[in-house]
């Protein structure tokens, strides 16, 4: 396993613009993402969360998050905020979610 080390001196405060959430990202979901959406915690909220998501081939990931027709998040709120943060918890969202604006590249 690898570790990321971030230094303490690092932050980020989100601005609430929602391009996070827009276009251009891939939000990548292995299949322990997959698993946890299917709890009763997640599905009590969005019992569709199944058809939110879709395949992708890059390992370690299987599938990604699906946009709407106009490129966005379907868990981007009207207020740029995440539901799954607002209405389950941090832990359900995707790493990348929970990490930006940072990203690891190889």
């Amino acid at each position: 396993m690898t570790t990321f080390l971030i230094p303490d001196d690092v932050s980020f405060e989100c601005q609430q613009c929602g391009m996070c959430c827009r276009q251009k990202w891939t939000i990548p979901l292995n299949d322990s993402v997959k698993e946890l959406w299917k709890d009763a915690k997640m599905l009590a909220v969005f019992p569709d969360v199944e058809q939110r998501f879709g395949p992708f081939d890059s390992p370690p990931f299987q599938h990604k998050l699906l946009k709407d027709h106009c490129g966005k998040c379907t868990f981007l709120t009207d207020q740029n905020t995440c539901a799954i943060h607002a209405r389950v918890d941090r832990e359900h969202k995707p790493a990348n979610c929970i990490l930006f604006p940072y990203h690891f590249v190889r």
